[in-house]
C-alpha cells in the first residue's frame, strides 16, 4: 500500500491512484509528479473537473430508493487507502437524511469486513465473490455479494448476513481456513460461545455493545 525500499512511497499503490487521478484525470500529464503538487490550486482543478461524476458524497438516496434500487456496501476494517470511518460516516449521513437506519435498510446495507484489507485480502475472510475479492465456495446469496444483491432485486429478500470464507493461504483450490459472517451495520458478529471460533454458525449478528463498555 505504502511501498518500501529507500524511497518511501515509490511502488505503492497510494501513488499509483494519486499519479492516476491527477495525472491522467485531472492535468491531463501523464508526467505528473506528486512532488510538484500545488495542494490549493490542483485540489480545486479536480473539484471543478471531476466532482460531479466521481465524488460520492450526496445522503440523499430518495432518487435511487424510489426507482427500487438496492445498494450493497462493504468496507475491509484493515483497509489502509480508503479510511474505514468514512463509509461508517456515509451510511449514517444517509440514514440521517432519510429517516435512521430502520429506513434505509430497506434498500442499502453496509457490511463491514473483519480482517479484510482494500477491497478484499488481508488476515481475515475476504472471498465474497464481486469483482477484486476471491470466488466464494458457493454461488448462493448467502456467500456471493453478486447472488446476494440479484437476490435482493428480484426477490425482495434483503440480505440478512454475508458469510465471508478464508481458504488456506488464499487460494481457493485449497481448504477453507475459516468462515465469519458479516452483518449488516450497526450490528456486529459476536461468538455465541459454543461451536469452533472458524466456523460462521458459531457466530450471531447482534446489537453494538454500548459505547461505554
Amino acid at each position: 500500500m505504502t511501498g518500501d525500499g529507500a524511497n518511501p512511497g515509490e511502488g505503492s499503490d497510494q501513488l499509483a491512484f494519486g499519479r492516476g487521478f491527477f495525472g491522467d484525470m485531472v492535468l491531463g500529464r501523464a508526467e505528473w509528479d506528486i512532488r510538484t503538487m500545488n495542494f490549493d490550486d490542483d485540489l480545486k482543478r479536480a473539484e471543478a473537473k471531476t466532482a460531479q461524476t466521481v465524488d460520492a458524497a450526496n445522503p440523499d438516496l430518495g432518487r435511487f430508493k424510489a426507482t427500487g434500487g438496492k445498494l450493497i456496501q462493504y468496507h475491509g476494517w484493515n483497509d489502509s487507502m480508503i479510511p474505514v470511518p468514512s463509509s461508517i460516516q456515509y451510511y449514517e449521513e444517509v440514514a440521517s437524511k432519510m429517516g435512521g437506519v430502520p429506513q434505509i435498510q430497506s434498500f442499502y446495507r453496509l457490511f463491514m469486513a473483519p480482517g479484510m484489507d482494500h477491497c478484499g485480502g488481508g488476515v481475515g475472510p475476504n472471498a465474497v465473490g464481486g469483482v477484486f475479492n476471491l470466488p466464494p465456495p458457493k454461488h448462493d446469496a448467502e456467500h456471493d455479494v453478486v447472488t446476494a444483491l440479484a437476490h435482493w432485486v428480484e426477490d425482495r429478500v434483503p440480505p440478512a448476513q454475508i458469510v465471508a470464507t478464508k481458504y488456506q493461504d488464499d487460494d481457493p483450490s485449497k481448504e477453507i481456513a475459516m468462515q465469519r459472517p458479516w452483518c449488516p451495520y450497526p450490528a456486529v458478529a459476536r461468538y455465541s460461545g459454543q461451536g469452533s471460533r472458524n466456523e460462521a454458525g458459531s457466530f450471531q449478528c447482534t446489537a453494538p455493545a454500548p459505547a461505554n463498555q
